[in-house]
């Protein structure tokens, strides 16, 4: 009779063999090792049992005995949440893990999700913040700008400035003789009569001295 972890190789013999790290003898009398399940391993001789693989970590079937001393982690962009995990599962669009990762996290502010990529920054003219679904950036509204990539929000147009379509890096100077006295402005108005400016990107209108009555 051999020890768990032993087996007697064949019937009848009187000599006890430590199984191979992979594989394990749960019982008293057994004459051949088994290999250890999908999900599990061990890494020493002589065992009986094999261990689970941790969050993270996966095992799979298709390995033979002397392959299952050890857990693989599981790739960037991949994670496995349980124990005994036989293969990890692929992070959603929007979400990012990690090599050997238990979970995945969103995207940061900024950043949106691209299938078979995972989290790249929001171009220019676009935005997400932490309030918006990570699988897409968005567009500056109009009145706002971006100009730089992988930002959580757009700025305002400044007095004196407009932007009339929305996705765009910048905001326009109003044209000579128009104005704008707020911020996030769409379009810019004429001066009244009387009224003039003299340069384009003015916030308000003075007074023509010289205008004859």
């Amino acid at each position: 009779m051999c020890l768990p972890g032993q087996v007697s190789g064949n019937e009848g013999e009187t000599s006890c063999f430590k199984c191979e790290p992979g594989t394990f003898a749960p019982g008293t009398s057994e004459v051949e090792c088994l290999a250890c399940p999908s999900g599990y391993y061990n890494k020493e001789d002589g065992l009986a049992l094999c261990f689970p693989c941790i969050p993270g970590y996966f095992r799979g079937s298709a390995v033979p005995a002397s392959g299952k001393t050890t857990c693989i982690q599981c790739a960037s962009g991949t994670f496995a949440n349980a124990t005994a995990s036989t293969k990890c599962t692929n992070c959603m669009i929007g979400t990012w893990a990690l090599v050997g990762s238990a979970s995945c996290l969103d995207c940061a502010a900024g950043q949106a999700g691209v299938a078979g990529i995972g989290c790249v920054s929001c171009l220019i003219g676009k935005y997400r913040s932490d309030n918006d679904s990570p699988t897409s950036c968005f567009d500056c509204i109009v009145g706002r700008y971006q100009s730089e990539i992988g930002q959580n929000s757009c700025q305002n147009c400044q007095q004196g400035q407009y932007q009339p379509d929305a996705g765009k890096t910048k905001c326009n100077n109003c044209p000579i003789h128009t104005f704008t006295e707020s911020s996030s402005s769409v379009v810019c108005i004429t001066c009244s009569i009387g009224r003039f400016t003299a340069r384009a990107g003015s916030s308000t209108c003075t007074f023509n001295l010289f205008l004859e009555p």
